[in-house]
């Protein structure tokens, strides 16, 4: 499938969903991207517009967007419910991602858009002794240094740009040049201590305790925990909040 353009195609992309799950009647789109029903050429002539079967508990479901690039936040910010960022730091991430986010609001036409719209952020989580807590952030120490050194190309990689905009332009360019070299380890050796520290939720009770002021404070407005991941550190957090 052709890439063509990833905001055009998003966009007719909810479209279509929202009309489905709205289910007032049956759904049809003609599109650059999509088309339903689909009659081209090479299709049976048998389709037609279609009803989803199962009537939506509400016909309002939230639709978040996973989106990094600042075109496809603002596009998230204007015509969806929520985001799904990646990276994102509670103490340095509102200030950066605010401009995008702000055009997207502006462009929904709805003055609350604001107040309702929802930014759940993934977080390494895990509650330890402050002696473990290098070895439970080695799964984030990895998955952060793949995506800065080896996600995207060399010159189109957003992961890159925004440990850039967070002040560790030196440090982002020479862990991609290690990743890219195949030099993995030694990359993710020198990914900076002071920022995933701030990107995660690893380490003993009163040190969880002081981050979680830092996310009470930012945009953010929910939380997902990922790996490592257990049921008291569930439930320390939850507590927490």
């Amino acid at each position: 499938v052709a890439y063509g353009k990833p905001l055009k195609k998003t966009r007719e992309y909810v479209k279509i969903l929202r009309d489905i799950i709205n289910r007032d009647g049956k759904t049809s789109f003609e599109g650059e991207y999509y088309n339903l029903p689909y009659n081209s050429s090479d299709a049976t002539g048998l389709g037609k517009p279609l009803k989803l079967i199962e009537e939506p508990l509400r016909k309002d479901i939230p639709i978040y967007i996973a989106a990094i690039g600042p075109k496809n936040i603002e596009l998230t910010a204007e015509i969806a419910d929520g985001w799904l960022p990646f990276m994102y730091s509670p103490t340095l991430g509102d200030e950066f991602f605010n401009q995008f986010l702000d055009k997207g609001f502006e462009k929904s036409g709805d003055p609350n858009k604001k107040d309702t719209f929802n930014i759940s952020a993934p977080e390494f989580a895990k509650l330890c002794d402050e002696s473990e807590r290098d070895a439970y952030l080695a799964p984030a120490r990895s998955n952060y240094t793949l995506y800065v050194g080896g996600m995207g190309a060399k010159d189109k990689n957003f992961y890159f740009n925004l440990m850039c905009e967070y002040g560790y332009e030196e440090l982002a360019m020479q862990i991609q040049e290690l990743y890219l070299k195949g030099d993995k380890i030694q990359a993710e050796s020198i990914f900076p201590s002071e920022l995933l520290d701030d990107l995660t939720l690893v380490g003993s009770k009163e040190r969880i305790k002081e981050k979680l002021d830092d996310w009470k404070q930012c945009n953010v407005t929910e939380i997902s925990l990922a790996i490592p991941l257990d049921i008291d550190t569930i439930k320390f957090i939850m507590s927490s909040i």
